[in-house]
């Protein structure tokens, strides 16, 4: 009977051993030990494994952007607020503000300047305002005081990132609006 429990308690250890073994080897490896993404449990077709793609691809592009929505009770106390968050975000090293990334915004409005749009509505670009932009294109192109290269004049004939960086700002709402909302980029885990 005694050496039943003994071969039993080394069979229950040796197989709590090698469980340990295995379940450290998971825990070190690439794949993840669970599988959290609820696409997981859908059946995989062709067109689930592009679907699921492309969501894979907008969930890193936007994982990490943070937005803030901040009231007060005054207009200045929301402003202040909103600096004073700005600030200690800022300084923990863990946020980029997107003001203060004005590089990586003009890279965003020149690479997507085909598909973005001053007016409210598709709709709202007629035949008439397109050749607005055309007419609007050629005089800064002959005129004085836009800094223009042959470079961006093959990239973008119709110079439309400048026509964006002058119309978008005006269509992000009020000053007051604008003061109670933070918008920014995590650059790591805040956890």
């Amino acid at each position: 009977m005694r050496r039943e429990k003994a071969r039993a308690l080394i069979l229950f250890s040796l197989s709590l051993l090698l469980s340990g073994v295995i379940l450290l080897g998971r825990l070190n490896s690439q794949t993840p030990v669970f599988d959290t993404d609820i696409q997981s449990i859908l059946p995989q077709e062709n067109g689930r494994k592009t679907a699921h793609s492309a969501i894979d691809a907008l969930s890193a592009a936007f994982t990490d952007r943070v937005t803030f929505l901040i009231e007060a009770d005054t207009p200045e106390l929301t402003k202040s607020a909103r600096a004073s968050l700005d600030e200690a975000l800022t300084a923990s090293g863990i946020f980029v503000n997107d003001l203060a990334d004005a590089n990586t915004t003009g890279r965003w409005i020149f690479e997507n300047r085909n598909e973005l749009l001053c007016e409210a509505s598709p709709e709202e670009f007629t035949a008439e305002k397109a050749k607005t932009v055309w007419q609007s294109a050629l005089g800064q192109v002959f005129g004085v005081g836009i800094p223009l290269s042959g470079d961006l004049l093959q990239a973008d004939p119709f110079l439309l990132t400048y026509r964006l960086s002058d119309c978008l700002p005006g269509k992000m709402g009020s000053d007051s609006f604008r003061d109670g909302v933070l918008t920014g980029q995590l650059t790591s885990s805040a956890g």
